[in-house]
């Protein structure tokens, strides 16, 4: 409900997942303008309460130990060309629950049910890049090609600074916020800031990411 409310004028500043193509044209017909985009956090690895990470996971006796996107497109697209030949099992849970009857099962799920009988793939975003896997650091650093990202949404009318009541200054000050024992934290570091049209956002509202 982020952007809506910014289009009707109940939230100055919105933080949200991805803007929708038809959210963006809300937006545009009420400002007549895109609003300012500005990556906030990635979320946690597997602390119970946060947002898991998401993974391609299979059986841990697997011979599989990674694959490349196009790989998984094969497996999971429409077509179904890259030799999948099993059944579709939608709930997160669920899925890890059939990989650990299923050696040769593989499924996209959270990381939030991983069991010692399944393992998570390392990912490449095509061939011949590295094979990343998925734990805290790749999370964090947003090289894991399955990261996930919140994002602070807000109104500026170009030439001028950011409306104060959007406290721009102080979310943007956010910093990693300390996790449960052996979890690391819950929340990633601010790491880049940009309006959708390419321009450097944080500069041009006048605020500034502040590292911890």
């Amino acid at each position: 409900m982020g952007i809506p409310a910014l289009c009707v004028g109940l939230a100055h500043l919105a933080a949200s997942r991805h803007i929708t193509f038809d959210e963006t044209l809300m937006f545009e017909r009420v400002f007549d303008r895109d609003p300012v985009e500005i990556s906030m956090v990635t979320g946690s690895l597997n602390v119970p309460g946060w947002n898991y990470a998401l993974g391609v996971f299979v059986n841990k006796d697997t011979p599989i130990s990674k694959l490349t996107l196009k790989q998984l497109d094969g497996i999971f697209g429409t077509e179904r060309d890259g030799g999948y030949d099993g059944t579709n099992t939608l709930e997160a849970q669920q899925v890890i629950e059939a990989l650990n009857k299923d050696r040769y099962g593989i499924g996209y799920s959270s990381v939030a049910y991983l069991t010692p009988q399944t393992k998570a793939l390392a990912i490449a975003a095509r061939e011949g890049n590295d094979y990343v896997e998925l734990n805290l650091e790749t999370l964090r650093n947003r090289t894991h090609p399955l990261f996930d990202e919140v994002y602070l949404y807000l109104d500026r009318v170009p030439g001028r600074p950011v409306d104060p009541r959007s406290e721009g200054k102080g979310v943007l000050a956010l910093c990693s916020e300390p996790g449960r024992a052996g979890h690391g934290p819950t929340r990633c570091q601010i790491f880049a800031a940009h309006r959708r049209s390419g321009s450097r956002a944080v500069e041009e509202a006048g605020v500034s990411p502040v590292a911890h």
